[in-house]
């Protein structure tokens, strides 16, 4: 909870200085060009790296071969990633400036993939520590890059700022492969492992998929649709009502793994985790739905102040996603992660109706409501498939 709340900060600092940098239209530009990026990690990635944290911690005595394998399969997937994200942005994007932007840093990719996947099998080795600094390393180098930049007097644009992410993403990934280099390097490829890994992740890649298009989907079209300024405050909004789930967004290092091998005290534990990040999220919600309409102006600058009705609007939805984010990890550990993706699916469904049916009238509102009730549906299916505890949906 210390590292969410420590990342959050460091976050939310990050998305001042962007915002304030780059203005509304630059700001929605970073928005569009990280979402192409992350959407595109998590296609590449195959559902790996869930798949590789169930198996390591299913046969610890395996854990250097699972780290290996980890690596060099993200590290295969992540270089196809990069290509197939080149090609797609070259065909798809159609201001220059963006495909630009997103071909140039495209292995961004594989620094998040290798990142995501060590980052999960350290947890699992117990180095909780080397989780915690690795998940801190990345905003915190982004805050220390862009306020020197922003001493420098130099032109701040959207190359600048991504060459600062990608320094930091860089350095994340180094200083968690340099913490596990023991177990790479005695470690080996096994089939053993690459096979099962692969095979979960695949059932799981349903979840994956539609869950980063149920985030990322409408940054993705909204440019389409409306001006890129007020993709910009959307996506401002966007970053502060996720705040909710960010506080426990990262229980998945270390909830998963635990709940993997909790065993018969699997249920009772996840339902008590849930109740607690429901009432904290609704707290948070409420003070942030409160203070939203004069602290965005306050921090992000004037020209974002539209930004507060578009948070009160999503933060419903946040607090639901947080909750349902807890049931997908019982799912998972239960060995179900099929009924987590049928509940992300079902969310997917709602989102892409609501971008066709509402974004061309209502605009941004029409982006909000359709994001909260997107999360709401994913989240009430989660919950209701960890209810039942004997059905599992094999063939997603």
């Amino acid at each position: 909870m210390v590292t969410s709340a420590m990342t959050l900060g460091l976050n939310l600092a990050t998305g001042v200085l962007t915002a304030r940098m780059l203005g509304p239209e630059g700001r929605g530009s970073l928005g569009v060009a990280l979402a192409w990026i992350g959407v595109s990690s998590v296609l590449a990635a195959l559902g790996s790296r869930e798949g590789f944290v169930v198996v390591a911690a299913q046969r610890s005595n395996r854990l250097p071969a699972a780290i290996r394998s980890g690596v060099a399969v993200s590290l295969v997937l992540g270089v196809l990633g990069v290509v197939l994200a080149q090609i797609a942005a070259a065909l798809l994007v159609e201001e220059q400036h963006l495909r630009t932007a997103i071909i140039l840093f495209a292995p961004l990719i594989v620094l998040l993939m290798l990142q995501e996947v060590v980052i999960g099998l350290s947890a699992v080795a117990g180095r909780v520590w080397t989780v915690m600094i690795a998940r801190l390393l990345t905003p915190g180098a982004q805050v220390v890059g862009l306020a020197l930049l922003g001493l420098s007097g130099q032109a701040v644009d959207l190359t600048s700022v991504l060459w600062i992410y990608l320094a930091a993403a860089v350095l994340a990934t180094a200083f968690s492969m340099f913490t596990m280099r023991t177990f790479i390097a005695s470690g080996h490829l096994s089939r053993e492992i690459v096979r099962p890994a692969i095979a979960f992740g695949l059932r799981a890649q349903g979840l994956v998929v539609a869950k980063v298009l149920n985030a990322r989907l409408d940054l993705l079209v909204l440019p389409l649709l409306v001006p890129l300024y007020q993709v910009g405050q959307y996506a401002v909004a966007t970053s502060v009502s996720t705040i909710v789930v960010v506080l426990f967004g990262r229980l998945s290092d270390i909830l998963l793994p635990r709940l993997v091998i909790a065993g018969p005290s699997r249920r009772r534990l996840t339902m008590k985790v849930g109740v607690a990040v429901g009432a904290s999220a609704s707290i948070i919600a409420l003070i942030l739905g409160l203070a939203a309409d004069f602290a965005i102006p306050l921090l992000y600058g004037d020209a974002f102040s539209d930004a507060g009705l578009y948070v009160q609007i999503l933060l419903p939805g946040t607090v639901l996603w947080a909750i349902g984010t807890v049931a997908v990890y019982g799912l998972q550990a239960e060995g179900r992660p099929g009924l987590a993706s049928l509940a992300e699916l079902c969310g997917l469904v709602v989102t892409v109706l609501g971008l066709v049916m509402l974004v061309p009238s209502y605009g941004v509102v029409g982006a909000c409501i359709t994001s909260a009730c997107a999360y709401g549906v994913a989240a009430g299916v989660s919950v209701a498939a960890f209810a039942w505890p004997k059905v599992e949906v094999r063939s997603i």
